[in-house]
Formats: C-alpha cells, structure tokens, sequence
C-alpha cells in the first residue's frame, strides 16, 4: 500500500475518534436545549416578564460566553450555533452576559411587559403619563442598583432641563422625591450638582429596600458612580458597607431626607403637586420623582421572631 493512502486513512482514523464523538455530543447538546426551550414554553415560562437578555441573532457568534457568564442559570442557551432564552422568568437582570458577549449582540432590556399592570407606561425619560410625575428605580420594571442609580440621574437631568428658577416659598420644592433607596438617593445628589430644591422622604431611614437586606447580605453593583461622590468599582458590596457610602454621600452633600413619612396622596393642582402623608405632613413640588422600589408595605404572618433583620417580606 502507498505510503499516501497510509497517511490518509491513519488521518482519517483520528478524524473519526475525534470529530464523531464531539459531532454526536454537540447533536446531544443542541437536542437538550430544544428540549428545555419546548418546555418553558409549554410552561409558559419562555417569554421574559422583566428584564433579560435582548440577542441580535446576526451578530450572535455562539460564543457560549454569555451562557457561562449567568449567574442565574438556564436563561440562556446556545442552540445550532446562535445564543437563545430558554427561561426567560429566571432572569433577574445582572448583565454579566451583556458584558461576557464579545461581539456587542446581547443587550438586557425589558421583556414582554404586556401582561404585567405593575409596569407604568413611561417616557424615554421615565415620565408617566401625568406631566411632571416620574419613576425611577424597580417600579419602571428594572431592578438593580446600577439601574436604579442611572435612572435617578437621568430622571434629574430631565427636570432640570425644564425647571423653573427655585421658588421663594421654603414649603415648594422644585423636585420631591419618595423613596431613600439608591434611585431616590441619587436623584437627590444629582439634583445637588444641578440646583435644584429637593427633599427624600421615606417611610423608614436612608436605604430603601436595602435597608431590610439580611445582615452582611451582598449587593451585586458592577461599577456605577454615584453622584458627587465617585465610582463604586467594586462588584459586590454588602449591605453595611453600601449604606455607609449613601449615608456618607448625602451627608457631604446635604441632602434632606425626612423619614417617617409614608405617601398615602398625590394631588395634581395645575403646574404643582401636593403630597400627603399618614405623617399629616403635607409637602408641595413642581416634579415628583416616585422611587418606592418594590417592596411596599407587605402584610405580615404574626409570628415570633418575624421582627429580625434577616427576615425579608416582599410584594409579588
């Protein structure tokens, strides 16, 4: 036998114990994937309700980096060669697959909100439908910090292409803010940088939702900076430490918080809003930014020990 045709059938060989293996498991693999994207969307459960991975299938690589960069698991799959959601409800919006992709083709977004009345129709800014009245933070739909932060920000600098000069009545405010969570709290600051009047208020203290974190709970960022105070570059702070830095923030800035104060009215009069509270406070501002995050004012079970730091109530 030529010595040509030996070396082409040992190539061969190799290709053989190689690339069928790798062909059947790869065949396998895309198989499973199908299988779970069939499932969730039997369940139900394949079209995303808030924040996911929004994929541009032309220039999807397959990379598979996003895949490996969930930390949720089981959003994501790669199927025939292109990344696709499979559990979109899985999905609470990290980004770490939008910053994984090496190609730019994944951005996170809002999903179908069509089903979800909770979710406000809002502007490109954040405002409602009611002139003046915003929302920033988890109630647009998006959660995490570094979403709420960007949203204070961009919501302030809206307003304060619109303002009017300060008003000479100390009770008028030109921005009220309810919520001393990261989105209010950075309104607030920005709102300093730019000028304007403004006043938090909270039913609770300076945090928001952060406040009834479990002790030493980790807070996933990715670097954000906060307003008139600089870049948070880490990505994982815990609950104490997070606080101490919007409490050393506002304090350096002089941002007024009035806490105690739960809003039960909002009243549109003309070009002001008058705001109530179960305080008997009353308050009066040209804009109003809503930052009351998700957490509400759950009912509670009642039970010993509920009062503990480490026990969490949530609205769903």
């Amino acid at each position: 036998m030529p010595e040509t045709a030996i070396i082409w059938l040992i190539a061969a060989g190799l290709g053989l114990v190689v690339v069928v293996p790798y062909a059947l498991q790869f065949r396998r693999r895309q198989r499973k994937a199908e299988e779970r994207k069939q499932e969730a969307r039997s369940l139900g459960i394949d079209r995303p309700t808030g924040q996911f991975p929004m994929i541009n299938q032309t220039l999807c690589i397959g990379c598979g980096s996003c895949v490996a960069a969930c930390p949720e698991g089981d959003v994501l799959a790669v199927i025939w060669g292109r990344a696709q959601v499979v559990n979109g409800k899985r999905c609470v919006g990290h980004g770490y697959c939008e910053i994984a992709c090496p190609v730019g083709a994944l951005k996170v977004g809002l999903g179908d909100v069509r089903s979800r009345p909770d979710i406000p129709i809002l502007s490109p800014t954040n405002e409602t439908s009611v002139p003046g009245l915003f929302i920033a933070g988890e109630l647009s739909g998006l959660s995490l910090i570094r979403h709420a932060v960007a949203q204070g920000k961009m919501v302030i600098d809206e307003i304060a292409r619109r303002a009017a000069p300060p008003p000479p009545d100390d009770n008028l405010y030109q921005v009220a803010i309810v919520g001393a969570g990261p989105a209010g709290l950075s309104a607030a600051l920005r709102a300093k940088e730019h000028g304007l009047s403004s006043v938090v208020f909270d039913q609770y203290d300076l945090g928001g939702t952060i406040l009834h974190y479990p002790r030493q709970k980790l807070v996933m960022t990715q670097p954000v900076e906060i307003p008139s105070f600089g870049e948070l570059s880490k990505e994982e702070y815990t609950k104490e430490a997070l606080l101490e830095i919007l409490q050393a923030a506002c304090e350096k800035n002089q941002v007024t918080i009035e806490s105690g104060h739960k809003l039960s009215d909002i009243e549109h009069q003309y070009d002001l809003f008058k705001l109530r509270f179960d305080s008997g406070l009353t308050a009066y501002s040209r804009f109003v930014i809503l930052a009351l995050g998700r957490r509400g004012t759950p009912r509670k079970l009642g039970v010993p020990g509920e009062e503990l730091s480490k026990v969490m109530y949530q609205l769903t």
